[in-house]
């Protein structure tokens, strides 16, 4: 994004005490990464495979961001070159959601490895990740140096604006936000629960979680250590992890969603994952239709277990730390934000909705409702890569009719998505051959210890 003339960049400062002379903008680093990303894993021998045309569509996600900070910019506020912005986001989320509908269609799927060699990649996530450490240890959060002051506050659109409350996180309200220099959608409370260091080590470990799941479910699930590894470049490297690089909102439901496609053997760790994340962002809600559908024949128990335990003790958690006379404060803003999530408000006045009629709203609302109840009915027959590609579908589903910030949380489908595309043929693994029940899994124990005793 662009400064204005003469003004210090506080990452940039930052930075500075690290690295003599450092200045890289996001504008840079979009040039760079989309290069990089053509070559490393761009296939020139088959110009015209799907690879290659996702590789196209990820790096076109970057000018949609930049049009939106650019215009955001106080310097030169531009609804025009927002909403450009925007529209662009949405014509490449629009194809995204397309295409992981019809991945469920696609049968031949080569093993196209990247161009970069295994301990190449591995070198750039080590480089990679201690950039992203750099850039959320050592961004300010003083309110005069961040990028608060050089972004500014966004104005409301007086003529749609309600006066209505944010939606809110609960618990992420807790939790302070590290600022970029770019799309500041929220900004730096002073009065979180949380320190800023704790807030700071926590976004790291939720980033470093979404690498170690996709390098895991390459190696466990793909059979393939070389494709986990170029997916988890390809999260690092792309312009979105590194403008969003603070938000913890945006990253730690990530972390949590692949995790449970990770564990997807074991139902009541995948419960428990899906329900921390239903917690915390309240919106994979919606991935309950496909996920039960999945654990219907094999599974279904451990999981409504593990989900239902785990909403019953962050519900608890919340009543804790409710006020004695307040009840239910946490409890009730917790459960009163599900109604909020179809309520026709604008907040902030953030996102493509902005630039549209708020009541138009109203109709993606319902199709996407349709869509994701739906689910548990088609695909009759889900596999592990049915799975991911429809939760990426229904996770991108929400940022349409999301209301404020729509289409910039990328995060809630982006890692499910990599996983889609560069997924092998996974029709074997269902439910019924790749979940075992429990007394399966106490008959092997027992045969294990009499063959020892034996």
């Amino acid at each position: 994004m662009a400064l204005a003339k003469g003004e210090p960049d506080g990452d940039h400062v930052a930075m500075e005490e690290i690295l003599f002379q450092y200045q890289f903008s996001p504008t840079t680093w979009a040039y760079v990464s989309s290069i990089a990303l053509i070559a490393f894993f761009f296939k020139f021998s088959r110009l015209l495979s799907v690879r290659n045309l996702d590789l196209i569509a990820l790096i076109a996600l970057a000018p949609g961001l930049l049009l939106v900070s650019y215009g955001q910019d106080p310097s030169h506020r531009s609804l025009a070159i927002e909403a450009s912005g925007y529209f662009t986001l949405l014509g490449v989320s629009l194809f995204f959601f397309g295409r992981l509908v019809s991945d469920l269609f696609l049968t031949r799927r080569p093993l196209l490895e990247p161009n970069l060699s295994l301990g190449g990649l591995a070198c750039m996530i080590v480089a990679l990740s201690v950039f992203l450490i750099g850039g959320i240890m050592y961004a300010p959060l003083d309110p005069a140096s961040s990028s608060e002051a050089a972004v500014g506050p966004v104005d409301p659109l007086p003529q749609e604006s309600t006066g209505e409350p944010n939606l809110v996180f609960v618990f992420f309200d807790l939790l302070r936000t590290i600022p970029s220099k770019t799309v500041q959608s929220v900004s730096a409370s002073d009065d979180a629960a949380v320190d800023d260091l704790t807030s700071r080590i926590l976004c790291i470990l939720a980033h470093f979680a979404v690498v170690a799941g996709l390098i895991f479910a390459g190696y466990r699930h793909f059979d393939n250590l070389w494709t986990g590894v170029a997916m988890a470049t390809i999260y690092l490297m792309l312009p979105y992890t590194a403008q969003m690089a603070g938000r913890v909102h945006h990253v730690a439901p990530a972390a949590l969603l692949v995790w449970s496609l990770v564990m997807y053997r074991h139902p009541l760790a995948a419960g428990t994952l899906l329900g921390l994340s239903i917690g915390l962002i309240y919106y994979p809600v919606f991935l309950l239709p496909l996920w039960l559908s999945f654990y219907l024949r094999r599974g279904v128990v451990r999981f409504l277990s593990g989900l239902g335990a785990t909403l019953l003790a962050m519900a608890l958690f919340l009543w804790v730390l409710s006020k004695p006379g307040e009840f239910p404060s946490h409890v009730g803003m917790f459960v009163g934000h599900f109604g909020d999530m179809f309520r026709l408000s604008e907040g902030h006045a953030e996102g493509i909705w902005v630039h549209w009629h708020l009541y138009s709203r109203l109709p993606v609302t319902v199709l996407f409702c349709c869509f994701a109840v739906g689910m548990a009915l088609w695909p009759a027959r889900k596999n592990l890569g049915t799975l991911m590609s429809c939760s990426a579908a229904v996770m991108l589903g929400t940022q349409f009719w999301y209301p404020e910030g729509g289409l910039l949380f990328m995060n809630w489908y982006l890692p499910m998505l990599l996983l889609t595309i560069f997924r092998p043929n996974l029709e074997h693994r269902v439910a019924t051959t790749s979940v075992a029940t429990r007394a399966a899994q106490r008959r092997a124990r027992v045969r294990a210890v009499k063959e020892l005793q034996a």
